[in-house]
């Protein structure tokens, strides 16, 4: 394995180095990466993982990643392929929007789907996997039978009635296309342990954005709400290892005015979040050389957690392991009581599968 690379703060392995590399060249058009040192199949691989393939292939094309002439020329089709499937997520989109509109069922649309067309220099940048969309949980049993009409089925191995009590979304795919994906929320995954929720409440409707996809207009979360959710996602959900997680925190930020971090800080104590958008933009500004200092909260984040946290987050990056990235999403939350609430709900959700 190559030697590990070393990042100010942190020692992450030479593939994962290389990864951040690239987000610092799409963040910042001052900058070009390299990943010249990379085993093509593990460049490939990790830009697969990581969900980076369109945007390394452009910003190979804008001389902004340096890449050997071979690894190009394997990338392309590959990222012509996520970018394919971005045009059939889209088209379902357009359907799935007009269906719900004839049954009265507001929705709106977040992660990645929105992040694409609002945040990034070019959407084709943030290709995305699946669509997410909030939707007000008692019209449920309006859309399930709208999706399985249109060929849709329930993707989870759980009982749809355990992912209903436990994790507050439901995942379909086509049945004829299962790369085409979607997941019905209708709160976000630490309701289940924790008093708040960043996704519940009407103020999600009435601050929510607008954009355009595929010739429709879309709610959207308003800035404030999406960075939040982002951080909790990045935490909670994935422990920090979904690298274009960061790429999207990186963009928001840039446009978060002093008035929006506010706010993002507001939420955040309104709904349980505070040390996971402490740590979350903390190890943003670790890995991207550039600190955010708006972000800083002492009380819910203070200098010996930081260095536990960031310390713990390295070692889960170069040796993984399940039991320590569940400690990871454990000290994300701000509380004992929370903490033990998501323990009960994670076994709880096991032991009914």
């Amino acid at each position: 394995m190559s030697e590990p690379a070393t990042l100010p703060g942190l020692s992450l392995p030479a593939p994962l180095a290389m990864v951040v590399d690239v987000i610092r060249a799409a963040a910042d058009p001052s900058y070009v990466a390299s990943a010249q040192g990379v085993p093509e199949p593990v460049l490939l691989s990790m830009g697969r993982r990581h969900n980076l393939l369109p945007l390394m292939h452009s910003l190979h094309r804008e001389g902004r990643l340096r890449l050997a002439a071979s690894a190009a020329k394997q990338l392309h089709p590959m990222a012509l392929a996520q970018t394919a499937l971005v045009m059939q997520l889209e088209h379902t989109l357009a359907a799935v929007g007009a269906g719900l509109d004839e049954r009265g069922v507001r929705f709106l649309l977040f992660k990645g789907a929105a992040l694409a067309g609002t945040i990034y220099p070019q959407p084709a940048w943030r290709p995305f996997v699946d669509l997410d969309l909030l939707i007000d949980r008692e019209k449920y049993d309006l859309v399930e039978p709208m999706l399985l009409q249109m060929g849709m089925v329930p993707s989870t191995r759980m009982s749809v009635r355990r992912r209903l009590r436990y994790f507050n979304s439901v995942e379909f795919h086509d049945a004829a296309r299962p790369q085409v994906q979607i997941d019905l929320h209708w709160s976000d995954v630490s309701a289940s342990w924790s008093d708040g929720s960043i996704l519940t409440g009407e103020q999600v409707w009435e601050q929510a954005g607008r954009t355009e996809i595929a010739g429709r207009a879309c709610r959207i979360l308003s800035p404030a709400h999406s960075l939040v959710h982002l951080c909790g996602h990045w935490g909670y959900h994935h422990q920090f290892t979904s690298l274009i997680s960061l790429l999207d925190l990186l963009l928001l930020n840039a446009r978060m005015d002093e008035s929006g971090v506010r706010r993002a800080r507001e939420l955040a104590a309104e709904c349980a979040y505070r040390r996971v958008l402490a740590l979350s933009m903390l190890l943003a500004g670790v890995l991207s050389g550039s600190p955010d200092p708006r972000w800083a909260d002492e009380e819910a984040l203070d200098r010996r957690r930081q260095e536990r946290m960031l310390r713990l987050i390295e070692v889960f990056y170069r040796c993984g392991g399940v039991w320590r990235g569940r400690r990871i999403k454990a000290l994300c939350l701000d509380s004992r009581r929370a903490r033990r609430r998501a323990l009960v709900a994670f076994l709880a959700s096991r032991l009914h599968r």
